[in-house]
């Protein structure tokens, strides 16, 4: 296993949610894992695993191993991290490591990921997510209108702003731009306790969302569930969590009615179970936005509480940023899953390192993103909003 250079790239245009904020310029990083069978086979995916150390720390765990043994690949890497990584990055390195070994299985049996894992569809449609808080103004509207003419059939839109009364205007622009005949999806991005979002909810409803998405911390499970009782909005949760038993938890607690859990986070070993919890408390899973599409593309594909995929236009990085190939366009609002063995992915090393000579980045010179916690007061005093 080795993990590709970094790539070092910037954030096109200036973007924000409930609770960061992404200068324009700001530092991208590309990464990719690359696992090597003695067959000769390489698997791919993206990584977020955070340091090299975390896949030297997998590593004698893997090496060595069946690739087609994932289900006991896992557990060796999980229990080997129990008392110190049961979430969060060290999760991330293992689900990137189990990415890899799907691709790579697929590869060795000639057949695409989406088949092995259930192959209930061909294509699966997809929202265009943008309309971030930074992003405000005449040109949302505008913004999401263009996703509809480019064929989507549902757009996202980021809310948490100081004042809601600014998000419920952004709101009803734009719906008053796209139509009833679109679902406009709603990302919080954790950015309200469960008071402001029970309000914030009531006042919403008129506009029939399609979802709100992350609107209260993801840790409080019972404050979520107080919210889903006390709306007719559906809530989307579940792309910060990576571990199977917080989704069981989600379920039995009846805190959500989409799963948005991310397969390169939590691996798809794991994912395919979250998926049929999922179907078993008749939820749907959408999962959160994953580069490449054909990631999350292939497992929405694979089951039939599959809902959708998440194209994400607010992360465009300067141009050529994309090392991928061939490229997954959705077309008319829709994703056609490649036939081509496993996720029908290869990294783009000549793209890598054009990019590199042509762009010269120092990432120590480059504003990071920050996050600084929710914008909006938690309890929605208006006379508690910061200045």
């Amino acid at each position: 296993m080795k993990l590709t250079e970094p790539v070092y790239g910037k954030l096109a245009r200036f973007w924000s949610n409930a609770i960061s904020d992404g200068p324009r310029g700001s530092l991208l990083t590309f990464r990719a894992l690359q696992v090597f069978t003695d067959e000769g086979i390489t698997g791919v995916g993206p990584w977020r695993g955070g340091p090299v150390a975390n896949l030297e720390s997998l590593r004698p765990f893997v090496v060595g191993e069946d690739p087609m043994d994932v289900e006991r690949i896992w557990h060796k890497m999980y229990w080997s991290h129990f008392s110190d990584g049961r979430s969060g990055v060290i999760v991330r390195a293992m689900g990137a490591i189990d990415v890899a070994l799907w691709d790579a299985i697929g590869k060795a049996l000639k057949k695409p990921v989406y088949k092995l894992l259930g192959g209930f569809k061909s294509r699966v449609p997809c929202y265009a997510s943008g309309g971030g808080i930074g992003f405000y103004g005449k040109d949302e509207p505008k913004e999401m209108q263009g996703y509809v003419e480019q064929g989507f059939k549902a757009v996202k839109m980021k809310i948490g702003m100081q004042n809601f009364q600014d998000d419920l205007a952004r709101v009803k622009a734009v719906r008053d731009a796209v139509g009833w005949d679109v679902d406009i999806l709603l990302d919080v991005n954790n950015g309200w306790s469960v008071n402001t979002a029970i309000r914030c909810a009531k006042n919403l409803e008129k506009y029939e969302p399609g979802w709100l998405e992350e609107p209260v911390l993801t840790d409080d499970i019972p404050g979520m569930a107080r919210l889903a009782a006390a709306t007719e909005i559906p809530i989307a949760t579940g792309e910060n969590e990576d571990n199977l038993l917080v989704f069981k938890a989600y379920m039995e607690n009846e805190c959500c009615d989409v799963i948005q859990a991310d397969p390169i986070h939590c691996g798809i070993t794991q994912w395919r179970k979250i998926a049929a919890m999922a179907e078993a408390h008749n939820l749907h899973v959408a999962p959160h936005f994953s580069n490449p599409h054909r990631v999350d593309a292939h497992c929405v594909a694979a089951v039939p509480n599959g809902l959708g995929v998440e194209q994400w236009f607010m992360s465009e990085a300067e141009p050529n940023f994309d090392f991928w190939k061939p490229a997954l366009e959705p077309k008319e609002g829709w994703i056609d899953l490649p036939q081509s063995p496993g996720f029908g992915i290869e990294l783009d090393f000549g793209a890598m390192q054009r990019y590199r000579e042509e762009n010269k980045i120092d990432p120590r010179t480059m504003p990071m993103q920050t996050t600084s916690g929710p914008k909006t007061a938690r309890l929605y005093f208006r006379s508690a909003l910061p200045p």
